[in-house]
């Protein structure tokens, strides 16, 4: 692991990718430098491209200040993220993490060592089947979360979502068409995930996502989204057609939600309703 420089210093003098969806841009080093304004965004004319929809045209700007370089939402759709809090502009810092649609950069100066090494260092945190962040990492952020809020203001949701009748598709199909469902159904969900969500592999045919800043009911209707998404959804392994379905529990912490585990037990309870009453659906 990076032992990062102090942060008193002032600031960073590379930008590495440590979570993309297109695997080749993983690790992929931007220098800072002696540069006015890099710019990044979904528009080839940006310093830094990022072919995402997820990000706007015109994203986000890092502008080399007198105290260091600050990121600077330049009016974007999805916003910006630094350690995953929205900001409108604020100073980077040596190990920052900075989201922009769905990649994230870390910041990071030449003391610190070898950019790549932030880049082995993250993957410890990614599942690698579904290329989903893994339990781990949820436990940390849901726990940093629960530390940041001031009840009952800004609300905070979790659902957690089991494929029905996974066992029978690894039975039927064997367990490479299971891994192809897993797979899919993780790149479809992750679809409808925003910056500053997480979205990660409970583990087995289980996943959760993290909602910062949604209520109950919002994260009960995005969870429905989704679960419609998966129902009409057919994955095509070999010479079958799988079709699946998937069921879902929400809650939301309150003032009793001191710790992750609490959150997540509150979304299982409603998971097994879901279960119940006869799967394919969302309780909440």
């Amino acid at each position: 692991m990076i032992i990062c420089c102090s942060q008193d210093q002032a600031g960073p003098d590379n930008l590495v990718i440590i979570y993309t969806r297109d695997r080749k841009l993983l690790g992929r080093c931007y220098e800072l430098g002696t540069a006015t304004v890099v710019t990044v965004g979904r528009h080839a004319g940006n310093t830094i491209s990022i072919d995402s929809d997820s990000a706007s045209r015109h994203h986000a700007r890092f502008e080399k200040r007198a105290d260091g370089f600050w990121v600077v939402d330049d009016n974007s759709t999805n916003g910006t993220f630094v350690n995953d809090e929205r900001v409108t502009e604020a100073r980077l810092r040596c190990g920052d993490r900075v989201s922009i649609g769905n990649t994230i950069f870390k910041s990071c100066c030449a003391a610190c060592g070898r950019p790549i090494d932030e880049t082995r260092y993250t993957m410890t945190s990614i599942d690698g089947l579904t290329k989903a962040y893994n339990r781990r990492h949820l436990l940390e952020q849901l726990d940093a979360a629960l530390r940041r809020m001031e009840h009952p203001e800004p609300p905070l949701a979790l659902v957690m979502f089991d494929l029905d009748h996974f066992k029978r598709i690894n039975d039927s199909f064997g367990h490479l068409a299971g891994d192809q469902v897993l797979r899919e159904v993780a790149s479809l969900m992750q679809q409808h995930v925003r910056p500053g969500d997480v979205f990660a592999r409970y583990g087995g045919e289980e996943f959760t996502w993290m909602l910062p800043g949604t209520d109950l009911q919002g994260a009960a209707a995005m969870a429905e989204t989704i679960r419609a998404a998966i129902a009409a959804h057919v994955v095509t392994f070999e010479a079958h057609r799988i079709s699946l379905t998937i069921s879902a529990g929400v809650a939301q912490a309150d003032e009793k939600t001191c710790v992750a585990i609490d959150l997540i037990k509150s979304a299982d309870e409603r998971l097994y309703q879901a279960k119940c009453d006869g799967r394919n659906c969302v309780r909440s």
